[in-house]
């Protein structure tokens, strides 16, 4: 807490710099965007992320009328070599009795979309996604940045795990398999201006630990760095997002939903409505982030920088976070008695440790019981959007209560997701082994795994006829039922993950909510001036600070 109290002074000047910013002195500001995009070697640098750094500069050409300054890296920069993946055209087949009895004999399925490589065409790339080039970057605003600008990092990537010892350190992971680690991206933030405002926006894998950025040295312990950040974070610390794709016709992804709301529709031009919440004329970053929590069909459970900090800080009483239940604690060290001291010895045994004074027990207002009706009240208006609509998708009224909404969440865990696999007899799957034992006793040429593709029955101009003959036999029928099969559970188990994932975030934002009323019962007026701060930051947007 002690760095909180250092800098007690600095945040009251802060928040007349909040205040200011949309006087006169706003006129002359700048605002840098850093976006790092891309994966790390061309198999894993897919269509997708080149598509998302366009869509982020028509953003940013429509809904940012400032002054700006923006430098993108992107995979390999400007190198003319082939390094992004794409989704190749799909066309008929011309030889349809060969691919299905390629697909029989391969015994994996079928084939996979065939994929193309060429070289992105992301313009006014500064350079590759490198460590280096990406910190000179933030070394050089470091130097520049005045009072009233603002940066802004946009990063729609790849992301890697932290390690056993650190988990929320994650990373960014760069061309060439290089990485950025939270604990290196935060020290190179720690050399901007303390009253720059950072804005950070992320949908790589496992971003949510960057949110951790907010803390001195990312310990928690340590308590809040005094540097002004905030974040949107597509994912939880220690999960995968969604979103990389060698096609570019499937936008369902974070920060499509995210700056599709600031402009009204998403990368591919699917309408992206109601996200003005407060009916401003303006949708601010929060904004943005809630309608990505109400509308993306994903397995991201997003959160923000401000959510850390409530769960650090706050507390509900009785009550045990969803995101922390079943967690192991970690197991306490045997006691030991000390040793006792050797005769002549000189040095003192050290005493036991002395137990820490009893904490003084505080009175927090907020439960988290009673109507969900009732604990959005006097929510923010994104908050209480979020509950409302994602309580109308899970067809859960707002009259019933948070129990009814927990015991809803843990039925539905428990309930089949749908990818029980279908066997057929003696317990074999797909009637792969009936459909082949059927055609090597029609046709012997076509049973052989090694030598089917040299038979004569496989001339281009016989393929039409045959695979018409291989569709009359019974076996097909059912290995084609069975496909059909497969293909409806995959999805009844997509829609069930995604009923759970809208659960918690439902469960996540009313804990959020229930969190913040707490807060000044529960921390420091420090952390709360913070709290309050970060509210405001989320609160501008791209044309509106």
């Amino acid at each position: 807490m002690a760095n909180l109290s250092r800098t007690r002074l600095a945040w009251s000047v802060l928040f007349l710099l909040i205040g200011s910013l949309s006087g006169s002195g706003s006129a002359s500001a700048i605002d840098y965007f850093v976006t790092i995009g891309g994966g790390y070697v061309p198999e894993q640098n897919q269509a997708s992320l080149e598509a998302n750094v366009i869509f982020f500069q028509s953003v940013l050409d429509q809904q940012h009328p400032g002054k700006r300054q923006h430098e993108i890296f992107f995979s390999d920069g400007s190198d003319t070599e082939a390094d992004l993946q794409v989704l190749a055209p799909v066309l008929p087949s011309k030889l349809p009795a060969s691919d299905l009895l390629a697909n029989l004999h391969r015994r994996g399925g079928p084939p996979e979309s065939k994929v193309e490589y060429r070289n992105h065409r992301v313009p006014h790339c500064s350079g590759p996604t490198s460590s280096a080039g990406i910190h000179s970057a933030i070394s050089r605003i470091a130097k520049d940045a005045k009072t009233g600008d603002r940066l802004l990092v946009y990063v729609t990537a790849h992301g890697g795990e932290g390690s056993e010892d650190e988990p929320h350190n994650t990373n960014i992971t760069c061309w060439n398999e290089q990485e950025i680690t939270v604990r290196e991206f935060a020290r190179w933030l720690d050399e901007l201006p303390a009253d720059l405002p950072v804005i950070l926006v992320m949908a790589q894998c496992y971003c949510g630990g960057f949110a951790d950025t907010i803390f001195t040295d990312l310990k928690q312990r340590e308590g809040l760095t005094p540097k002004n950040r905030i974040g949107f974070f597509a994912q939880q610390y220690d999960l995968p997002a969604a979103g990389c794709r060698p096609d570019i016709e499937h936008d369902q992804e974070f920060s499509s939903y995210f700056w599709g709301a600031m402009i009204g529709h998403s990368r591919n031009g699917e309408p992206m409505l109601g996200a003005d919440a407060d009916k401003d004329g303006s949708v601010s970053f929060d904004e943005a982030f809630a309608h990505a929590v109400i509308v993306g069909e994903t397995i991201d459970i997003p959160l923000k920088s401000s959510d850390v900090l409530l769960r650090k800080f706050s507390r509900i009483p009785d009550y045990e976070l969803v995101s922390e239940r079943g967690q192991s604690e970690p197991e306490p060290k045997p006691k030991t008695e000390p040793a006792p001291a050797k005769e002549g010895s000189e040095k003192p045994v050290d005493p036991p440790p002395e137990k820490p004074a009893p904490q003084p027990v505080v009175a927090l207002p907020a439960q988290m019981s009673g109507p969900l009706r009732d604990l959005i009240a006097s929510a923010s208006p994104t908050t209480r959007r979020i509950v409302v609509e994602l309580s109308q998708q899970l067809e859960l009224p707002l009259d019933k209560t948070v129990d009814d909404l927990l015991r809803a969440y843990e039925r539905h865990q428990r309930s089949p997701s749908g990818q029980s696999p279908q066997r057929g007899p003696g317990g074999r799957r797909g009637g792969r082994r009936e459909l082949l034992a059927a055609i090597a006793e029609k046709w012997p040429d076509l049973a052989s795994p090694e030598d089917w593709k040299k038979s004569p029955l496989l001339k281009a101009e016989d393929q039409q006829t045959l695979f018409a003959d291989i569709q009359k036999l019974p076996s097909y029928a059912v290995f084609e039922q069975r496909r059909l099969d497969r293909e409806r559970q995959a999805k009844q188990a997509e829609r069930h993950e995604l009923k759970e994932v809208k659960y918690r975030r439902l469960i996540d934002t009313l804990e959020n909510q229930t969190l913040a009323r707490n807060l000044s019962a529960a921390a420091p007026k420090e952390v709360v001036d913070r709290y309050r701060a970060m509210l405001q930051y989320e609160q501008s947007s791209l044309g509106k600070r």
